[in-house]
């Protein structure tokens, strides 16, 4: 019996400039390698040579556009697997103002893969507990349930049908790293 070979995807990700173009996707939209280049300052060649390895551990996927790929994370595990090694890994100290300045931006408000993160998606979950609008699971898995009187504000309120976003293959309702 064959079993998987783990290292593979560690080796993936034990790379610097892969886990940058791997936290670009994490806000779930997909960008052509000049997109990647200017967010990372590498080379185009070297950003291409990343993302073909990613691809090919299906890690990211690629559409062709016309004349352009467009680069995004591939499933739903990859933002799990980003988010539970996040869990284990030291933050990395800031050496620079701009560097700073960026952290603090981001700080505040930001997406990661498919919700809003940041200070800002702190204080909406806390918004939403505090109006009874989702509540917590008793096990401090991470996980909520929305209250049926929060079914009746997503679906009057905000237009959102709690029914479809259950049905998608990522985990429904639960808490963000920060």
């Amino acid at each position: 019996m064959n079993s998987p070979d783990v290292t593979t995807i560690l080796r993936l990700l034990s790379d610097r400039s892969r886990i940058t173009i791997l936290d670009i996707l994490m806000d779930g939209r997909a960008y052509t390698v000049n997109e990647i280049t200017a967010f990372t300052k590498l080379k185009q060649h070297t950003v291409s040579y990343h993302l073909k390895l990613l691809t090919e551990a299906k890690l990211t996927a690629v559409k062709q556009y016309g004349k352009f790929r467009y680069y995004s994370i591939s499933n739903t595990i990859t933002p799990e697997l980003f988010e539970f090694l996040s869990n284990y890994s030291p933050v990395e100290p800031t050496k620079s103002y701009k560097q700073h300045f960026a952290k603090k931006e981001l700080k505040q408000a930001r997406t990661c893969y498919d919700h809003i993160a940041g200070e800002l998606g702190i204080k909406i979950k806390d918004f939403l507990i505090s109006e009874n609008i989702i509540v917590p699971a008793n096990d401090n898995s991470g996980i909520y349930s929305v209250t049926p009187s929060g079914e009746i504000f997503f679906a009057e309120e905000l237009k959102i049908n709690i029914e479809n976003l259950k049905k998608k293959k990522r985990k429904f309702c639960i808490d963000c790293l920060d």
